[in-house]
């Protein structure tokens, strides 16, 4: 005879395999239920519907998480009010961003140590204090200098919302010198981005801080992002894949459609749009991850919409493009500021 604290009960069977799966069951019930009360009283959802904690940041609509206060107890990114397209990222890195582009231009600030950007075939080091802009669609990395890391913080911003202020001829740019020390909008771009850090409604001028962009675009090299130069088949692929990303559609079956081989169908791919196929589909998945992840759908579900085998392979692909997690990316469903929001020099 054995007794079992948990279960209350004398057993002679504890040791088999069934036993065993009754009590782990119930120490995870336990374990759930210890979250389930750990929830803040500002938050209504009272119960977890799944123990994923992905699951369940995607899905609260009650601004306060209760496994995202546990873990992340301050907020990765969020977003402008009135402008849900645009995403807005403070925190630290430690590995690489794989080569990648955005529906949205990329602007971001090094508060922080040293990185290296990757924007089409070239590679530029940005430092603490430096602004780096990268247009919709163009391709860029960041690489790690040293072990310490870097912190940045960046802005993602909807082609619609630069079309809506100043036309459509500053969204389709793609830009030759993307890191420059440009001191006169940096104020303007913090200013934006520590207020809607703090939700502070009364500072931070997203329409100020474009036309203050426009009036300095020049410095950084603008230049066309036609794809009129490129052979229209390659386009054409572009859009096959574009089309179909969450099918596993074999890459030689496009090529052969489009009379190529498949080595020369990679290699012309690869030099017009800066990726191999195969990448190009995968970073479109994790952008569409993101989009469904605003949308707070389950993690779940985004990475079976997105067409990732499963939630890990999204997981793991996300973070190369995000640099953070698609937990910590649902933070920007949380209405809480952050307490330690400073923009004092450039160590916020």
């Amino acid at each position: 005879m054995q007794f079992h604290p948990k279960l209350g009960v004398m057993s002679r069977r504890l040791w088999r395999p069934k036993t065993l799966r009754v009590i782990l069951y119930r120490h995870v019930d336990e374990m759930n239920s210890r979250a389930r009360n750990s929830v803040q009283e500002g938050c209504p959802c009272k119960m977890l519907e799944s123990a994923s904690e992905s699951t369940y940041l995607a899905t609260c609509p009650h601004g306060e998480m209760a496994l995202g206060n546990l873990r992340y107890p301050v907020r990765i990114c969020w977003r402008i009010p009135d402008v849900p397209g645009a995403v807005l990222f403070h925190a630290r890195y430690s590995s690489d961003f794989i080569p990648h582009s955005h529906e949205a231009a990329t602007i971001l600030i090094v508060t922080e140590g040293v990185v290296d950007i990757g924007v089409e075939h070239r590679k530029y080091r940005a430092q603490q204090g430096q602004m780096v802009i990268v247009g919709a669609g163009q391709i860029h990395s960041a690489h790690l200098v040293g072990s310490n890391g870097w912190k940045m913080r960046t802005l993602h911003l909807p082609t619609s919302q630069m079309r809506n202020i100043l036309g459509g001829e500053l969204s389709q740019l793609h830009f030759s010198k993307p890191v420059q020390t440009a001191s006169p909008i940096v104020s303007t771009f913090l200013d934006l981005h520590c207020c809607t850090e703090r939700l502070n409604a009364s500072c931070g001028d997203l329409r100020g801080f474009i036309k203050d962009l426009y009036r300095e675009i020049d410095i950084f090299g603008p230049k066309s992002s036609s794809e009129s130069e490129t052979d229209q088949r390659i386009v054409r692929a572009k859009n096959i894949i574009l089309e179909l990303f969450a099918e596993n559609m074999e890459m030689n079956d496009i090529a052969a459609e489009l009379g190529f081989s498949q080595f020369s169908f990679i290699r012309r791919f690869a030099k017009a749009f800066g990726l191999s196929p195969c990448a190009w589909r995968m970073q479109v998945r994790a952008n569409e991850a993101a989009k469904l992840l605003r949308e707070r759908k389950p993690a779940a579900e985004a990475a079976i919409l997105s067409g990732f085998s499963d939630q890990p392979h999204m997981a793991r692909t996300f973070k190369k493009v995000f640099g953070i997690t698609p937990g910590q990316y649902c933070t920007m469903h949380m209405n809480k500021p952050r307490s330690d929001a400073s923009c004092l020099a450039y160590h916020s």
